[in-house]
């Protein structure tokens, strides 16, 4: 047995005084070893748990790599398209078009399928001298850069829907009004429900050219960045002749624009007297002038409430420069300014709560003009583009210069009516 010394420090051990305590020591001992071999039998049970779990991990991980092994050799055996050749190797694609645009070689852009030789014939009628080794390119990435070029100089396009599509028309089905429900006792005859009533938007698409021209001298240079530089020049050629076409634009030969739209007076709210589609508008009390200021400031307390409530949460007022210089001296009746500037950046100008949107190609006042528009105008205008910008390089129509004949087909129109607003003045 063990007994501790006098200092208390260090055990003694001691023989067992009788045959009792003998027995007792040696049971106690048994007991500690078939504890410990308890305590080994599950370390041993769950050292085997955890090496099964190790195990079908690990097999997992080799599942997954194989998987991905598998995927990347199909990926690489199958032909790619044209986006999955961009998307591949973006720096490949960029220095494809820019070999093309400083030398005409199209080469690597035949190897990105981005040229359509079938074309080349329709592109250079009425030119002479073209380039006969020239084609369209359709490239994606140079796409995005024209339209970040186009939305500087096409206000409209930083606010309304943009798709892009393949075709040259887009037409969608919309409802005018649903199947209705009616009430009736138990035994009555069944009563007619009105049926399902539906309305088609329909928007062309049309053509933009644009024929930019280079120095061989600037196209020689290395340092240029040459797909910039054409991009840039197409986005503002494009931009500025599209932007009032957004507003005013016809519908021949161009987009059909948010104020040539079908447009019916709005006496009401919530547009219930409105055709189908149709643009509301309200009228000033003055023609050719916004008239006193508080009076005439009222209306713009007046046009959301004729806007239906879904389309408020992103609705704004949009107008040009020379419109809003005048709003600004706007009071109400307590002599306070109904437009609110901006005094902090990330807070935007507001006008009667809601923000204040500048559109340069928005009418002037003058009588019978509509210089502002309210509403959502993401719900209210879908631009289209078509897929890719066409590109010819022509080398010999000026000598020492290249000219680039571009084209771009786009449209837009009104495709819910009823989320613009618009204010009139008095004829």
């Amino acid at each position: 047995m063990q007994k501790r010394n006098d200092a208390g420090t260090q055990p003694v051990v001691t023989a067992p005084a009788n045959a009792g305590e003998a027995a007792n020591l040696i049971r106690d001992i048994h007991g500690n070893v078939a504890e410990m071999r308890t305590m080994a039998e599950r370390t041993d049970a769950r050292s085997t748990e955890i090496s099964t779990r190790v195990e079908a991990v690990a097999a997992q991980v080799v599942a997954q790599e194989e998987a991905l092994a598998a995927f990347r050799r199909e990926r690489l055996a199958r032909p790619a398209n044209d986006a999955d050749a961009i998307r591949a190797a973006p720096s490949q694609s960029r220095a494809a078009l820019e070999s093309f645009m400083r030398t005409g070689d199209l080469a690597a852009l035949t190897e990105l399928r981005a040229v359509r030789n079938d074309l080349n014939e329709r592109a250079t009628a009425g030119h002479t001298g073209v380039n006969e080794t020239g084609g369209y390119l359709v490239l994606p990435e140079f796409d995005a850069q024209v339209d970040k070029f186009a939305r500087v100089y096409s206000g409209l396009r930083n606010y309304a829907s943009i798709k892009v599509i393949g075709g040259t028309r887009y037409e969608k089905r919309r409802k005018v009004s649903g199947t209705t429900a009616n009430w009736e006792g138990e035994g009555e005859g069944a009563t007619a429900t009105d049926a399902l009533k539906w309305g088609m938007i329909a928007i062309d698409l049309h053509q933009l050219r644009s024929e930019p021209e280079y120095s061989v001298e600037s196209l020689e240079d290395p340092f240029l960045n040459m797909e910039a530089e054409i991009a840039e020049d197409l986005g503002e050629a494009f931009g500025q002749k599209e932007a009032p076409s957004h507003i005013t634009g016809t519908g021949v030969k161009q987009p059909t624009g948010i104020l040539t739209h079908s447009q019916a007076e709005q006496t009401t709210v919530g547009g219930a007297e409105l055709s189908w589609n149709q643009v509301g508008y309200v009228k000033t009390g003055q023609a050719a002038l916004w008239g006193a200021a508080n009076a005439e400031g009222d209306i713009f307390r007046r046009l959301p409430f004729y806007a239906r409530s879904e389309f408020l949460p992103n609705s704004a007022f949009y107008m040009n420069r020379k419109s809003l210089s005048q709003l600004v001296l706007f009071k109400d009746a307590n002599k306070q300014y109904i437009w609110q500037p901006s005094l902090r950046d990330g807070t935007p100008q507001t006008l009667v709560g809601y923000g204040v949107r500048v559109l340069e190609e928005m009418p002037d006042m003058e009588a019978g003009a509509t210089p502002v528009a309210f509403g959502d105008m993401a719900a209210a205008y879908l631009i289209l583009d078509k897929a890719g910008v066409q590109i010819l390089r022509n080398p010999y129509r000026t000598s020492g210069q290249v000219t680039f004949f571009a084209r771009k087909r786009t449209g837009g129109g009104v495709r819910k009516g009823e989320a613009l607003k618009l204010i009139k003045i008095a004829a």
